[in-house]
């Protein structure tokens, strides 16, 4: 007679394991430069520089300076400190600076204090202010003196490009009387950027 055989079969599961690759996503910031909201530097000719003149980063060109209160008939508007256009016959004057890191997107707001010192019906000049080569404001000078600083405001459209050059002409033709003279005190010169 024949034993049974017995078989005996594990129940035991499979386990299987898969591994996922892993996948390193890098991403890169760019940080861009906060634009300014005062373009201007150095607005009321405060700022020392090392010629003693305070006049950087302004650039003067023909017959014009910075001076001070002290000893002086012309006066600031603000602080101790402003810049002179003298206008004499046929001759030009100009006040400049460069400008960096405008917005284009954005408008701007010139203030600019103005007195003129001296004024003759004989000496009529022209003060012309542009600022990448647009012009943003035009003044003839007054038969007389203004009498202390008037303030001029204008809206500037956004400029071109993000570096500009902010420009005070002061053009003068032939005078009828060669004495005569009109002078231009500039201060508190700002270019400040609207919201």
């Amino acid at each position: 007679m024949t034993a049974p055989t017995t078989t005996t079969t594990s129940s035991e599961p499979t386990t299987t394991t898969t591994i996922e690759p892993t996948t390193t996503t890098s991403t890169t910031t760019t940080s861009s430069t906060p634009v300014p909201t005062q373009a201007i530097v150095n607005p009321s000719f405060e700022i020392a520089t090392s010629d003693g003149t305070y006049t950087a980063p302004w650039v003067f060109s023909g017959n014009g300076n910075v001076q001070s209160n002290t000893n002086n008939a012309y006066q600031s508007y603000d602080g101790t400190h402003f810049a002179v256009l003298y206008g004499r016959s046929t001759t030009t004057t100009s006040l400049s600076q460069t400008l960096s890191s405008l917005s284009t997107t954005q408008s701007y707001t010139l203030t600019y204090h103005y007195n003129v010192e001296q004024a003759s019906p004989q000496a009529i000049c022209r003060l012309t202010v542009t600022i990448g080569g647009n012009v943003v404001d035009t003044l003839t000078s007054p038969t007389v003196r203004t009498g202390g600083y008037l303030q001029r405001t204008v809206t500037v459209p956004p400029p071109s490009s993000d570096t500009a050059i902010i420009l005070f002409v002061l053009v003068c033709p032939r005078f009828v009387q060669l004495t005569a003279q009109s002078n231009y005190a500039l201060d508190a010169i700002t270019l400040t950027l609207n919201n």
